[in-house]
């Protein structure tokens, strides 16, 4: 990547009268994925450059770009412009398909040289780099955009949508890679964002289990001034398709992992930014007035910047299984640590008996070198009582195996 202004320059001949086009081929991001070219489109004697770019699935820079049309035979003297862009220092592109245009520019009539020059300047942002929350905010209203995305994540538990690009997705994820590569890929276009029952043959429907993210997939709307975004949509309000947009996409219905989760995976894997929300059992040891979801849901609202568009914070197990899911081990090992990091004697129990725990050994084995470690406050917490309560009765979902281990460690 340049770290000073490099111009690129092309020269359009005015006399021919018809649009010409140059491809950029640059070895740099973002310039070196997808296509990217140059336009310079005439009408009458008026003039506008293009800068075109589709397909890129490139992590977004941070650049200043400067597209200029210049006339060729002042510009040596006294670098006159014509007509210019200037796409200040910031997150560039912000979508995989999209383009930055000049005004129309005149060409006098009196002009010796019929030439025109056209210079696109590219350099690194001149400020610094937008925080991780911003960019996280930019990205997350991206994913409420149909074009120029491809493939339509749909919620019907609660009505609500994300978009994405399907190059993007399998570059990121094998999960996708394959699932794309596979028969689903051509038998579930389409070209309308319909609303599909469950019995729909037509969708693909990733499979997991309940996710603790549910509760939050009904959040009312924020501040924002972004309206479309999931998360500042209520659960009762339908679905938008985008019209006068005929390509073809591809549908996944989503109805075993939360809107909320997806969202902020989505997020991450385009900014590396995600924020967990904490463990429900963190709130049982209270017994206070509201129940412990609700403070839970409460506590996770609050956590919404003001102006902000960002997702909101995510369940550290939804983000671990879905991770797990998608075979992204990085995003595993984030989500596993976040819930490591909230563990503690009042609580650790709750988490070895819960279904994330008798599902994934990872998991399990983090939760039960924490409660060893901890035993003797762990004994005496409440939980103990109400987990040995609750094993006696039959309401854990793997209180045998789990006994079992705890008394193997222990002794």
């Amino acid at each position: 990547m340049p770290s000073e202004s490099t111009p690129f320059i092309v020269t359009h001949d005015t006399t021919a009268g018809k649009e010409s086009s140059t491809e950029l081929h640059l070895p740099f991001p973002p310039f070196n994925s997808g296509k990217w070219e140059l336009v310079v489109k005439p009408s009458g004697s008026y003039f506008s450059a293009v800068l075109r770019w589709k397909g890129c699935i490139s992590t977004p820079t941070v650049l200043t770009v400067d597209l200029a049309v210049l006339d060729r035979q002042r510009y040596l003297s006294n670098n006159q412009i014509c007509s210019r862009s200037v796409v200040q220092a910031g997150v560039f592109p912000s979508q995989p398909d999209g383009k930055v245009a000049t005004e129309a520019a005149a060409v006098r009539a009196d002009y010796s040289e019929r030439q025109l020059r056209v210079q696109l300047s590219i350099r690194l942002g001149t400020r610094s780099a937008p925080s991780a929350t911003t960019m996280a905010s930019s990205v997350s209203a991206h994913l409420a955009a149909r074009h120029p995305n491809d493939v339509r994540l749909y919620f019907p538990l609660c009505e609500r949508e994300l978009w994405a690009n399907s190059a993007f997705l399998a570059e990121k994820s094998p999960y996708f890679k394959d699932l794309f590569a596979s028969g689903f890929a051509e038998g579930s276009l389409r070209t309308e964002s319909t609303r599909l029952e469950k019995d729909d043959d037509g969708a693909w429907r990733m499979s997991t289990f309940d996710d603790s993210d549910d509760e939050t997939d009904t959040v009312p709307p924020s501040s924002s001034p972004i309206k479309t975004e999931g998360d500042v949509t209520s659960s009762s309000s339908p679905v938008k398709s985008e019209a006068g947009c005929g390509s073809p996409f591809r549908e996944i219905i989503i109805t075993e992992t939360a809107f909320t989760t997806y969202r902020a995976l989505l997020v991450y894997l385009q900014t590396a930014h995600i924020d967990f929300a904490p463990l429900l059992s963190s709130f049982n040891a209270d017994i206070s007035f509201p129940p412990a979801a609700t403070r839970r849901k409460m506590k996770i609202t609050t956590r919404r910047l003001d102006g902000m568009s960002l997702p909101l914070p995510a369940s550290p197990k939804s983000i671990y299984r879905l991770a797990h899911l998608l075979s992204l081990p990085d995003l595993s090992a984030q989500a596993l640590a976040a819930l490591s990091s909230q563990l503690t004697p009042s609580n650790v129990l709750y988490e070895l008996f819960d279904s994330v725990s008798g599902t994934y050994d990872e998991v399990q084995q983090v939760e039960l070198e924490y409660a060893i470690k901890h035993w003797k406050e762990v004994k005496c917490s409440a939980s103990m009582f109400l987990m040995e309560s609750r094993a006696q009765s039959g309401k854990l979902s793997h209180p045998v195996g789990m006994l079992l281990k705890l008394a193997k460690s222990l002794s």
